[in-house]
Order: structure tokens, then C-alpha cells, then sequence
């Protein structure tokens, strides 16, 4: 009992745990931060989403946000960010690295598909050739 306890105690702790978290800021939210110049770095994924920091409420913290446009593609918001000096940087998103590896992840898929269909065949071609050789040499032999 006591170490179900301990155990739940140890749980509760690190799940609960002060470390500082993202601070989610709406999008109007972080214009408003960026154009006062509180934004120190800012992360800008291809499709929506915005990470970084910055002095926020007066503490340096930690923030994510989403838009409504794809980020990067945004020249007003990157212009912004320049014109207040905010250290940007792009993200490589795991849904971009699935997009370039998309036509070899087709073919691996398809070839773990079509490759045993096709042993098969073949194996099932050399059966009926070698039967029918066998039958050919016990008629003349």
C-alpha cells in the first residue's frame, strides 16, 4: 500500500511539476506582443503554426500560436517581425518531410504488395513448366 502511494506521489509530481509550459497567445494576442516589440524569437511552420519567445506579462516565456494563413507565406507578419528584429526561423514539419518522401513511401508500399503476388506467379509458372517437362520425358523415355 505504502508503495502504491510513493508511486502515485512520484506521478503526481512530475505530471504537476512547475517547469514552464507554452504560453498559447491567440493570434491577435502575439500581433499585439510583436508590434510593442516584445517577441524576442519566432518559429514559423509552413502550414500555421508560430512558436517562440518572448517578454510576455513581463517574463520571459515561452509561446505558441496559430494563424490563419500558412506562416511562412505571410509577407506582412514576416515583415513585422523583421522590422521589429525578432530572430525568425522556419520549421521543418514532420507532414513536410512525409510529403518529400511521399513517392518513395508509395512505392516501398506497393512493392510490399505487388512483389509477393508476383512470387507467386512465378512460383506457380515453374511448378506447371517443370511438370509438364517431367511429362514430356517420361512419354519419350
Amino acid at each position: 500500500m505504502k508503495s502504491i502511494l510513493a508511486i502515485s506521489l512520484a506521478f503526481f509530481t512530475v505530471l504537476f511539476s512547475s517547469e514552464a509550459k507554452d504560453l498559447y497567445l491567440t493570434y491577435s494576442t502575439f500581433i499585439q506582443e510583436a508590434q510593442a516589440g516584445h517577441i524576442k524569437t519566432a518559429t514559423l511552420s509552413k502550414y500555421s503554426e508560430i512558436t517562440g519567445t518572448g517578454f510576455i506579462n513581463g517574463e520571459e516565456q515561452s509561446f505558441h500560436t496559430y494563424s490563419k494563413t500558412g506562416t511562412t507565406n505571410d509577407p506582412l507578419l514576416v515583415s513585422l517581425l523583421n522590422d521589429k528584429s525578432v530572430q525568425i526561423n522556419t520549421a521543418t514539419d514532420e507532414k513536410d518531410l512525409i510529403g518529400q518522401y511521399h513517392s518513395l513511401l508509395l512505392f516501398v508500399g506497393s512493392s510490399m504488395i505487388i512483389v509477393p503476388w508476383i512470387t507467386l506467379v512465378l512460383i506457380i509458372l515453374v511448378l506447371l513448366l517443370s511438370s509438364r517437362i517431367l511429362v514430356r520425358t517420361k512419354k519419350t523415355g
